[in-house]
């Protein structure tokens, strides 16, 4: 990991002025965040941490879990989709980039109608 991180660094001050850098700076990101999901503990998606994220993310959600009909959870290191039961209006749920091995505890969901993997 600090090879990586060493690594991004060293690319950041030599190549700054390329103009296809940005894109490469960019997917770099995303690989050292998968690199870190991947060796950090588990992250649960309890229901401490969704009034969390709806108190964090205020100008996007509602506070009331029935009322939003999208949520974006879409690359945070979940390993499995639990307590969404209150989102019972909920439309859409954004969850790629994920470690989702089973796809369960939608049941609840009965308005969802695109689900992003």
């Amino acid at each position: 990991m600090i090879f990586l991180k060493n690594l991004y660094i060293f690319l950041n001050k030599n190549f700054k002025f390329e103009t296809n850098f940005n894109s490469f700076k960019n997917k770099f990101k995303i690989l050292i965040n998968i690199i870190s999901i991947m060796s950090s503990e588990d992250i649960r998606l309890t229901k401490e941490w969704i009034k969390k994220f709806l108190r964090k993310e205020h100008r996007l959600y509602y506070g009331t879990p029935e009322l939003n009909d999208a949520l974006y959870l879409h690359y945070k290191g979940f390993r499995k989709l639990e307590n969404l039961d209150e989102f019972t209006g909920l439309k859409v749920l954004y969850f790629e980039g994920n470690a989702l091995s089973v796809i369960e505890n939608l049941d609840n969901l009965t308005n969802l109608r695109c689900l992003y993997l």
